[in-house]
């Protein structure tokens, strides 16, 4: 049975999102009758079904306390990027540089991936960025299974919201816990996998490629699949 969250929780947790968003400069909210119609028209523009859903599962998910992880959390980490993007490039959790900055892929490995997206011709703002687990995990440890358990249902909720074309799954542990397969990574790794009507990519997760960058080559042939799948010219 899931655990009952309380209002005093759910408070805490806008609240913590708040002061995020303080941080970055932002004062308040236009609530007024036109801005609301402007949205209204918006959304009906764009489809109120699975798409819509996104905010109502983000604030589930980032007020979740169904396994130890939630302790650490500063903020959690849902996503960045273009919910209509035909493209998700998923990992497995997030490191607290995430954890404070409150979005995925940050430091190296997030000056990696961007480096990765520029020789695609794309930024973060054209592709769907999260990770299978919302909450921060130790560095250097992985997520215990109750936790991938706890978040599974936020991750597939999220991919059923959002619909991509294409799902890059970076790591091996992000590939498994996607696919539930038995199969040797080398296998799988760089060959599409069908997900509830969807492709998955698995390849190496970009922390892998800051040490060992011979790795870089075949991610790099797995990203160009993803463009020619997607119908994107190659540099």
């Amino acid at each position: 049975m899931a655990a009952q969250v309380s209002v005093a929780e759910i408070a805490q947790s806008i609240a913590k999102h708040l002061r995020l968003l303080s941080g970055q400069g932002i004062a308040g909210f236009d609530c007024s009758q036109e801005t609301q119609a402007l949205l209204k028209q918006g959304f009906h523009q764009k489809g109120s079904g699975p798409k819509a859903a996104g905010a109502g599962l983000e604030a589930e998910a980032l007020s979740c306390t169904e396994c130890p992880l939630h302790k650490g959390r500063i903020n959690g980490v849902f996503a960045q990027g273009d919910p209509e993007s035909p493209l998700m490039l998923a990992g497995i959790a997030p490191g607290m540089e995430e954890s404070k900055a409150g979005l995925p892929f940050q430091g190296e490995v997030g000056g990696l991936l961007d480096n990765i997206l520029k020789a695609m011709g794309m930024t973060r703002d054209d592709v769907y960025l999260c990770n299978l687990v919302k909450c921060p995990v130790p560095e250097g440890e992985l997520p215990a299974p109750e936790c991938l358990r706890a978040c599974s249902r936020f991750f597939r909720k999220q991919v059923e919201a959002v619909r991509p074309q294409v799902i890059c799954a970076f790591g091996q542990i992000t590939a498994e816990a996607i696919l539930k397969q038995d199969l040797p990574y080398s296998r799988v790794r760089g060959q599409f996998q069908p997900y509830l009507g969807m492709r998955v990519m698995p390849t190496f997760h970009p922390r892998e490629l800051l040490t060992a960058p011979k790795k870089k080559r075949a991610v790099w042939q797995d990203m160009q699949a993803i463009m020619r799948a997607l119908g994107k010219p190659l540099s």
